[in-house]
């Protein structure tokens, strides 16, 4: 006989944890692992410097990072969620806050020693570093900076840009491997390899493709974020400087993108096919928030742009 509470329960801690996001933490972390890393390291006979079993380690404890930010950002929101979304609060709702607390210990001591035992045993210190870095600045962000004026998206963007970026810090022994033995060959390998600047266009299609959104959420919570006392972009300087602030942010996002296909992407059937999946939503998005007057406006536009962060991750797949 099912326990109808458990049942719950455990739904409501896949909602706190953002299960879903997690899972998107996962696929990206793992097609990275191997279509940027394993496949092109195994054409030339080269192995990762990271195994599946200490990748799965470096995954776990990026979910450990993820998982606590959103947990932490939970327990330290609750004034202001109870304006935005009182009937998705889980926090005190369905959890005590004390039991939130240790959700939130248990899961940054896990990836603690996971983090630690991954930089000694591939001897790769910038993991050690990076992982403490990251849980402060999520605690950061949820403590004072969400509340901020844009350094709480600049953090956001960050953490997106981190997820990837964590798998190109942990192989990057393997790619000064990959291109010595790429010269060895004789093939023509440009001083900073494709692969490193294809990670490069990633990151930073990562990070400005979040902060854009996270403006455009800011821009859709306005009337929350002003009553809990947040000082965010379209509260300090109003809803149409956000609009143009979001607007500067899609575009350098596109001029990224146009960068890459100009000075990396030499193929032109490549060149077309990344203009028609990423430079014309950039474009439509751009219309859409200049357009955009209402919640409901900037809410579509933020799961439009949700939208085109996944086609990113699929570029990055397809052009390794």
């Amino acid at each position: 006989m099912f326990d109808l509470k458990m049942i719950q329960k455990s739904t409501a801690f896949l909602q706190l944890i953002r299960f879903p996001n997690l899972l998107i933490v996962v696929l990206t972390q793992y097609l990275v692992y191997y279509f940027v890393f394993v496949n092109n390291l195994r054409q030339v006979g080269l192995e990762t410097q990271l195994n599946w079993l200490e990748m799965t380690g470096l995954v776990i404890a990026t979910l450990c990072i993820a998982a606590g930010g959103y947990v932490i950002n939970d327990i330290l929101d609750r004034e202001i969620d109870r304006i935005n979304k009182p009937e998705k609060m889980i926090v005190e709702r369905v959890f005590s806050v004390s039991t939130a607390m240790w959700m939130y210990t248990g899961s940054i001591v896990i990836g603690a020693v996971l983090s630690t035992y991954l930089a000694i045993k591939t001897s790769n210190l910038p993991l050690l570093s990076l992982y403490p870095i990251a849980v402060l600045l999520l605690y950061l962000y949820s403590k004072y900076f969400k509340k901020s004026f844009l350094i709480g998206n600049w953090i956001v963007g960050f953490f997106c840009a981190f997820v990837a970026g964590i798998v190109w810090v942990g192989e990057r022994g393997s790619l000064g491997e990959y291109y010595t033995t790429q010269i060895s060959l004789l093939q023509p390998v440009p001083p900073w390899g494709y692969l490193h600047q294809l990670m490069l266009f990633y990151i930073g299609f990562a990070f400005f493709s979040t902060t854009y959104r996270e403006i455009i959420k800011d821009l859709e919570d306005v009337e929350g974020d002003r009553l809990g006392n947040c000082q965010t972009l379209p509260i300090v300087w109003g809803i149409e400087k956000g609009k143009q602030i979001a607007i500067a942010s899609g575009l350098i996002l596109l001029s990224i993108v146009v960068l890459f296909i100009l000075k990396v992407l030499f193929f032109w059937d490549r060149q077309i096919i990344l203009i028609i999946t990423l430079m014309l939503p950039i474009l439509y998005s751009l219309f859409l928030t200049y357009k955009a007057k209402t919640k409901a406006d900037f809410h579509k536009i933020s799961q439009f742009i949700k939208i085109l962060m996944l086609l990113g991750l699929v570029m990055l797949i397809w052009l390794a």
